[in-house]
């Protein structure tokens, strides 16, 4: 088969097969189907976040709260964290033939586009130089969190907050990071940017990958987005030798777990959502702390221990010793730490 047409039946997958395929449900609204799941930033209460309806015999699919979507090529690349060809071949059962294949090319451009990684890294670095936003620091505090911890957090670089009030966040940014340069990002849309009604912020060791957050559930809207490219977790490492790797969901878990002294000879690894976990996370993480031990402390629910059977499948298959780890009260560690601070 020639590579065109190898990337063309991809393109041309059964993608509502393939969405199933992650265990995320499906809703049938009218000729189209609709879920709460992004690949791209997650889970949400909206259950029509993400639209898949087919254009000129081809199954797309959109989420209406990050603007991402695609083929099913686009699916498999974001799940697995590869490029267009790889994950056309993976649909097909193969490798693609090595001659040109056309759109592919700009796909790969649009996927590993440099400038705009480049830029989006530079919004996050001036952002760092935000202090700590007094509302940020209730928020977190009303969940139990510590201002030492905060600190120690937006010190590392884990955490960054901005102004809580739209309008002098909006100011903000326009002043200290620059319109521009944001919108070269994809962090400025319209009048607004996209941050402004988010300021608490977690961001990856490379700056190429952030979660900003609400203050809360907003109707209509999901709690976090994820922007940028993931080729890290979120990071917290210890000072001294790292003898264990624990494994949570998101940075409100993170943030728990050090206010609960689990940071101690550990390195915390925080997600992205559930559905972020990267093979290529665990080789490379093994590789740098070989005698390490692994636990998986990803939430005691349905999505939590899905994940949490996922990693634990992958790092079996590496030979590396690891085991799950529930949190002891709730679902979640920010619940066993409440539980504690009570």
């Amino acid at each position: 088969m020639r590579a065109a047409e190898a990337f063309k039946r991809a393109r041309e997958a059964d993608l509502p097969a393939l969405w199933a395929a992650t265990q995320k449900p499906l809703t049938q609204l009218g000729s189209r189907l609709a879920s709460s799941w992004c690949p791209c930033c997650g889970d949400s209460k909206r259950k029509d976040k993400v639209s898949l309806s087919k254009e000129d015999g081809i199954w797309r699919w959109r989420c209406f709260a990050c603007q991402q979507g695609g083929t099913a090529i686009d699916l498999i690349a974001r799940i697995e964290g590869i490029d267009p060809i790889k994950a056309a071949e993976k649909i097909m059962g193969g490798s693609l033939p090595t001659q040109a294949v056309p759109g592919a090319e700009k796909a790969q451009r649009k996927t590993d586009d440099k400038a705009k990684i480049r830029a989006f890294a530079e919004c996050i670095e001036a952002m760092r130089q935000h202090g700590i936003d007094p509302m940020v620091q209730a928020y977190l505090g009303s969940r139990g969190i510590r201002p030492a911890t905060l600190e120690r957090a937006h010190h590392s670089g884990l955490l960054i907050t901005l102004p809580a009030d739209p309008a002098e966040a909006t100011a903000w940014l326009g002043a200290r990071v620059g319109r521009s340069r944001m919108v070269e990002a994809g962090l400025w849309s319209k009048r607004w940017p996209a941050a402004a009604f988010r300021p608490m912020i977690f961001a990856g060791p490379t700056s190429e990958v952030a979660e900003f957050r609400t203050l809360g559930p907003v109707e209509g809207s999901p709690k976090a987005i994820q922007f940028g490219r993931q080729d890290y977790p979120l990071l917290f490492k210890p000072k001294g030798e790292v003898k264990r790797v624990v494994i949570v969901e998101g940075g409100v878990d993170l943030l728990s777990l050090i206010d609960m002294g689990e940071d101690a000879e550990t390195l915390l690894v925080g997600l992205y959502g559930t559905g972020s976990w990267r093979e290529a996370w665990a080789k490379r993480i093994a590789a740098k702390y070989a005698k390490a031990e692994w636990r998986i402390a990803t939430d005691a629910d349905e999505d939590g221990e899905r994940c949490a059977a996922k990693i634990l499948k992958h790092l079996g298959v590496i030979g590396v010793p690891a085991s799950r780890w529930r949190p002891f009260v709730g679902k979640d560690w920010n619940d066993a730490l409440k539980s504690i601070a009570a």
